[in-house]
């Protein structure tokens, strides 16, 4: 046996649920968050379980029990040719959350909710000074990728092989990872493994669902990037806001911290990011439409077998010993 069909096994973690349901088509990433909204108390007096109200829980003879193991599930979408998903196929892809989550969930746990998240769009302008003799294309690419894996950063897939030379052992990559297999069109109905590959927990764990932006952040982010001097002037533009209900532009300049609209992800494009770069020379030239070309968007794509699995070593056949 393969080390994939020995060690794989049940998500166990909250993580281990995220990276399940990342496996499927159209999930770009994945949140699971407690449910604290069931709670029930225990009437002593008549030994049953109830939900009182009002100033009769107060009474010594009702214990709170709050029931754990339940979670809501959020999702964000992944764009199909640049455009969000159709109502069709978010229904399609709600089916097959549930059914994943159903197949594989836990002994005593069980999912309250299934949310898709909206897109709230951002842009950004801000006026930048670099130092003397720096490449601006260079500097100006740096810091548009740096900005939008800050405010809304792709989960990355690796092959087995890469997750190895990462230092990662066998027993964690493959810890509560299932195996996933469907029928192949190609191999003539024989089972294949499938998979968009493996996560690192460790760079899974560092991207939560974002609820707010803090302005200082982003100046933290473009001041790391090599070359830059200084930030003159950051602002945010928000009057873009896609697929929400409350138009409302929640962007106020004024304030440091940016409240994102409920259930919604920031989304910012590279052709939304306006950087002017400047040096002691003056205002300098870059190449945006290259730059916005080159850096383009991260998409997951399946991976074979081979990078998915090690062969068992082949035995030597001795006639010696026969």
């Amino acid at each position: 046996y393969t080390p994939a069909a020995i060690l794989s096994c049940n998500p166990v973690t909250i993580t281990d649920y995220r990276k399940l349901l990342m496996e499927i088509d159209g999930v770009r990433n994945a949140w699971l968050e407690p449910s604290r909204d069931n709670t029930f108390y225990y009437d002593k007096e008549s030994d049953c379980f109830c939900n009182p109200l009002g100033d009769v829980i107060d009474k010594d003879c009702f214990h709170k029990i709050e029931l754990n193991g339940l979670y809501h599930v959020f999702l964000e979408m992944e764009k199909e040719n640049g455009e969000e998903p159709t109502e069709e196929r978010k229904i399609e892809i709600l089916r097959e959350v549930n059914d994943l989550l159903a197949a594989h969930r836990n002994l005593c746990e069980d999912f309250e909710d299934v949310t898709i998240l909206c897109t709230q769009k951002i842009g950004l302008c801000a006026d930048v000074e670099v130092y003397p003799g720096v490449d601006p294309d260079g500097v100006y690419a740096e810091i548009a990728r740096r900005l939008r894996d800050f405010i809304a950063p792709s989960v990355r897939f690796y092959s087995l092989q890469t997750m190895l030379e990462k230092g990662k052992t066998i027993e964690e990559i493959y810890a509560g990872r299932p195996y996933l297999l469907n029928p192949d069109p190609s191999t003539k109905g024989k089972i294949k493994y499938k998979s968009y590959g493996f996560i690192d927990t460790e760079e899974l764990e560092q991207i939560p669902r974002r609820r707010e932006i803090h302005i200082s952040d982003l100046y933290t982010v473009i001041h790391e990037v090599e070359g830059v001097a200084t930030v003159r002037d950051l602002c945010l533009k928000g009057d873009d806001i896609e697929n929400c209900n409350n138009p409302n532009d929640c962007i106020d300049q004024a304030i440091w911290r940016i409240h994102l609209l409920e259930n919604c992800l920031p989304s910012l494009d590279v052709k939304d990011i306006e950087i002017n770069l400047f040096s002691s020379g003056g205002r300098l030239t870059v190449n945006e439409a290259k730059i916005r070309r080159e850096l383009g968007s991260y998409h997951k794509s399946r991976l074979g077998d081979p990078f998915l699995d090690s062969k068992p070593p082949l035995g030597l056949y001795r006639d010696d010993l026969s």
